[in-house]
């Protein structure tokens, strides 16, 4: 899985087993490793959202430089077009969410 994220201060974070880094002054678009969700569980990553097998951080650092710097521009841009929804847990299991919502909506009521 893939995500766009940054740290959570003036420090770069590198994971030497896959040579992928963070840089300390602009978001990466990385491969999570189990280097990089432990920095995350410590507070050191702040993700942005997950991206498609296909997103680079080359290519989201041409985002970057056509929106003239503007960080926020690029992440949002970079997203609609690499973002990857991600599923939510409402809804999960039998009998729960719209499905018994449904069943409800169909029974005959008296």
């Amino acid at each position: 899985m893939k995500i766009l994220c940054e740290t959570t201060g003036d420090f770069m974070l590198m994971d030497f087993s896959t040579n992928q880094r963070i840089p300390a002054h602009r978001p990466a678009v990385i491969t999570m490793t189990n280097f990089f969700s432990q920095r995350s569980m410590l507070g050191q990553l702040n993700k942005f959202g997950d991206v498609t097998d296909e997103a680079t951080d080359e290519e989201f650092a041409k985002y970057v430089k056509e929106s003239d710097g503007d960080i926020t521009l690029a992440i949002e841009s970079f997203l609609a077009t690499f973002g990857v929804e991600t599923p939510t847990t409402k809804g999960k299991g039998k009998g729960k969410g719209k499905d018994k919502d449904k069943a409800k909506e169909e029974a005959p009521t008296e």
